[in-house]
């Protein structure tokens, strides 16, 4: 038995196996043909699709936030590394004491590279998976909607793109680092105040400088999205 999904119309059947004749029962019912039935769903819930895209963006970011986490943390291994070897191998000359630290040192920088590579390969498997979890009902709903409509509802289409995007991005890495920025902060005022001071200094500059090129560059970038929005809509009435 084949399922067929909405109203996608008609589906070809398969041919009849080799050796065994195919009766429609010529309108008779007698129920002897080998003929393939079709059977067609109910309308697909777009809720329940959209609950379990964003179940699945949660679970998976919960992971990566633990990963992010682990590998920011690691990532202090090599300041921590030099000022061992500031107070410990220069003043006692220990071959071997800066063999285990050189040693200890590969092992965490290994461990940060693979949580950072674990980070993004679980980002770009949260995306495949939200694509696929909301991509047949957004095409099925667009569809259903362009029978009465200009072509319009595609556009959510590339919407979803943005947002697979937006997962794999450097963008969404920058944000979940961003609440680990008071430990290195900590650690900065830890070596010398002075430091910490400038660090936060430097820290305002740079949002300041973020906050006025957002607005200068908000603008244009929501006029060329419209543009690019109005041109992809008279491509598609061109096509159509």
């Amino acid at each position: 038995m084949k399922i067929v999904e909405g109203d996608c119309g008609p589906v070809t059947a398969d041919p009849p196996l080799a050796g065994r004749p195919f009766s429609g029962g010529g309108g008779k019912g007698s129920g002897n043909g080998r003929g393939t039935f079709h059977k067609r769903l109910g309308p697909i819930d777009f809720t329940a699709s959209l609950k379990a895209g964003i179940n699945a963006v949660r679970h998976n970011l919960m992971i990566v936030m633990l990963f992010t986490v682990m590998s920011n943390v690691l990532v202090l291994a090599i300041p921590i590394y030099l000022f061992q070897i500031s107070d410990r191998v220069l003043t006692s000359r220990s071959i071997d004491t800066l063999i285990m630290l050189t040693v200890v040192i590969v092992g965490a920088i290994i461990l940060q590279a693979m949580f950072d590579a674990l980070r993004r390969f679980v980002l770009m498997r949260t995306a495949v998976e939200v694509a696929a979890q909301l991509g047949a009902p957004i095409l099925s709903a667009a569809a259903r909607a362009s029978l009465q409509g200009n072509g319009r509802e595609y556009q959510v289409l590339g919407d979803l793109q943005q947002v697979r995007s937006f997962l794999v991005s450097r963008t969404l890495l920058s944000f979940l680092d961003a609440p680990i920025a008071p430990v290195f902060l900590l650690a900065v005022f830890l070596i010398h105040p002075h430091l910490g001071f400038i660090v936060v200094t430097t820290a305002i500059l740079l949002l300041i400088l973020t906050q006025i090129n957002q607005r200068i560059t908000a603008t244009p970038f929501a006029d060329a999205n419209t543009a690019q929005v109005k041109a992809n809509l008279h491509l598609d009435s061109d096509d159509a």
